[in-house]
């Protein structure tokens, strides 16, 4: 057995700092300003459109960090994709109902459900009403 035949999970240096630590947040602000610079969200929204048949029910981001790049994706794709709930998940619970609270995507006029949140980490993106 080869290295390649067996998982090894190391937590990311993020992981074991406190959510409101300096490096935390300056990293954070990094990552953001990097997935602009290389045009992320467009990308992955176009990557989804294109290879993606018809929208999921549901989607998971696995390692979401304070959900900002998959919040923008979703805001891209909440037009054609107005169903799919998107659920983010990580080690650290970063998703705030601030960072949430102005998706376009339930604007409080449709009968629809607003986003739902779970932990800070789930979001229904639109739905009908529970």
């Amino acid at each position: 057995m080869n290295a390649l035949d067996q998982r090894t999970l190391v937590p990311e240096i993020l992981d074991r700092l406190a959510a409101d630590d300096p490096r935390a947040l300056h990293s954070r602000r990094d990552l953001r300003r990097i997935n602009v610079l290389m045009f992320q969200a467009p990308i992955m929204a176009s990557l989804m459109r294109k290879f993606m048949a018809k929208a999921p029910c549901r989607i998971l981001e696995i390692g979401a960090g304070d959900g900002t790049f998959m919040l923008k994706v979703a805001r891209r794709m909440a037009k054609d994709w107005p169903e799919v709930e998107l659920t983010m998940l990580d080690r650290v619970g970063l998703v705030t109902p601030e960072l949430t609270a102005d998706s376009p995507v339930w604007d409080g006029s449709s009968k629809r459900s607003p986003p739902m949140f779970s932990t800070g980490r789930r979001k229904r993106m639109a739905g009908p009403s529970m």
